[in-house]
């Protein structure tokens, strides 16, 4: 279980597991009385798509400070594509799996497939680069 931080109001991912040196893989419940859900299409709440974004973006960083250093973070730099297939409902559980390329010494290419963890059907596709930086105390 990953702890909220001070800096990250929102805890996007429930469970972190590294794969290898550069692949992680991570879960997040989508529970129905998160105050995101409320606003985001009343009457049928969804997981909202820049979440999935930030759920990534967490799991990547658990990667960065379990490999690296636990002074690093992962800042998005940029999302060159994003692809959402199927609605996560409240209930559902986003399973993710990231896998990072290194393209210099403080950037990585992630790619991620998110799925739903009832189906297996696929829920997103990102691609993004992350900026690592020094955390700030």
């Amino acid at each position: 279980m990953i702890a909220p931080s001070v800096t990250r109001p929102l805890s996007a991912v429930d469970d972190c597991q590294i794969i290898d040196a550069a692949t992680v893989s991570a879960t997040k419940v989508v529970v129905a009385t998160d105050p995101y859900l409320s606003g985001h299409y009343p009457g049928r709440p969804i997981y909202p798509g820049v979440f999935i974004l930030e759920s990534v973006r967490q799991a990547v960083e658990h990667l960065i400070s379990e490999r690296a250093s636990a002074c690093l973070s992962a800042q998005v730099e940029s999302l060159e594509s994003a692809r959402f297939h199927r609605p996560l409902l409240a209930g559902a559980e986003l399973q993710l799996r990231a896998a990072c390329t290194s393209i210099d010494r403080n950037r990585l290419s992630v790619k991620a497939s998110c799925t739903l963890g009832e189906t297996g059907e696929l829920a997103a596709q990102l691609t993004l680069t992350v900026r690592i930086v020094k955390t700030v105390t």
